[in-house]
């Protein structure tokens, strides 16, 4: 008689899970893990409907405005924030709803006595037939980091503002001694220079002072009126004014210059042209070329902006260089550059929608810098201005 050995493989598993309580049971599994990452997240996590009543916030969300979740759920914005805030939070959603994009943004929000910085994300919820049922968002607190950055911003700036004291006091210092020194021998008849050329130094002396006292007035003076303006004019003006130094320095200049208007502050057109033009005659060996026209006589294209090109035979500006020519307080001159001239001048530039290009070569027997400046003849305002 023999003996049949029970099967231990068999009786040692577990009884299969019938595939209905499996998935019952994943879901149950899922539900716990978004519970919980909804319940542990700082961000704020809520689910309005279409009316902008909500429907769901997260425990962050709640705490957020100072009450709980059962307080707020059917109720809307207006529960929540001041009126006007609520008013803005509303009309944003009802748009989202209606273009069926999302949207990310910042946005600030007064609540429980408490001024927030957001960085909010939101997307319309739809149900199984694609219809928009309502709105869901994420909203993250940046008020600490806004602060972080206003606080480096203003450090900066007081940096900023401590190097253009340095560099201020510097450059109109030396003038200054250069002006004291000729009115001292004007006065005592010493020296080897004679009468005219220690006025010739003087006026040299207070032209660099006023160019550096007009450059810092630019930096403020932005609420003149905008008029129209002939842009030959104030070309013509610069040249009268930079005459002096042009026959110093035995610069042949070259002018085509057409009708062109803008219309804009007339101290930025002048600050813009003077800047460039002074530092065309200061690089100059003994020939500059400026030409102004609109690109619309050229091509027939009637668009609204004047081109200004100034040219010199300079040696031009080493490839070293060419990144930085815009930064501010950064020169290639050993004394008389402040380095605030072409930075002012590109400020002005891209505040009305403008452009300046610069091209230029360093060959020896060949060098040269060509500054092409393009201006709208209508400003084009920024966005940070509208």
């Amino acid at each position: 008689m023999s003996l049949k050995k029970p099967n231990t493989q068999r009786a040692s598993q577990a009884t299969p899970m019938p595939a209905a309580a499996a998935a019952e049971h994943a879901l149950v599994q899922h539900k716990l893990v978004l519970e919980t990452l909804l319940e542990s997240t700082a961000d704020f996590i809520y689910m309005k409907d279409r009316d902008g009543r909500y429907v769901f916030v997260n425990p962050a969300a709640a705490e957020s405005v100072g009450k709980s979740a059962e307080e707020i759920i059917g109720q809307d914005d207006r529960a929540l924030f001041p009126e006007e805030h609520a008013r803005h939070i509303m009309e944003k959603d009802r748009q989202i709803m209606a273009s069926g994009i999302s949207e990310v943004f910042e946005e600030t929000r007064a609540s429980n006595g408490r001024v927030r910085h957001l960085h909010s994300s939101k997307n319309v919820c739809r149900d199984s037939s694609g219809t928009v049922i309502g709105i869901v968002g994420i909203s993250r607190d940046i008020t600490e980091l806004k602060r972080a950055e206003e606080a480096l911003n203003s450090s900066e700036l007081n940096a900023a503002g401590a190097r253009m004291a340095n560099a201020l006091a510097h450059e109109i210092n030396n003038p200054l001694a250069a002006l004291t020194n000729a009115l001292f021998l004007l006065r005592n008849s010493k020296g080897s220079m004679s009468a005219e050329e220690l006025l010739g130094t003087a006026q040299e002396s207070l032209w660099r002072i006023t160019k550096i006292t007009r450059q810092m007035i630019g930096l403020y003076n932005r609420t003149a009126a905008a008029r129209h303006i002939q842009v030959q004019d104030v070309v013509k003006d610069t040249l009268a004014n930079l005459d002096l130094r042009i026959k110093k320095k035995h610069i042949h200049s070259e002018t085509n210059l057409l009708a062109c208007e803008f219309y804009g502050i007339d101290a930025d057109l002048r600050q813009l042209i003077t800047a460039l033009m002074e530092n065309a005659v200061e690089q100059a060996h003994s020939l500059m070329r400026i030409k102004l026209y609109s690109p619309a006589f050229a091509s027939g294209d009637p668009r609204p902006e004047f081109r200004l090109i100034i040219a010199d035979d300079g040696s031009g500006i080493a490839p070293e260089h060419r990144d930085r020519i815009f930064e501010p307080f950064f020169s290639t001159k050993e004394e008389k550059g402040s380095g605030l001239g072409l930075w002012m001048a590109q400020g002005i530039a891209n505040k009305y929608g403008g452009r300046i290009r610069i091209r230029t070569r360093t060959a020896q027997g060949s060098s040269w810098t060509c500054v092409v400046v393009t201006m709208p003849t209508r400003r084009t305002f920024s966005r940070a201005e509208k």
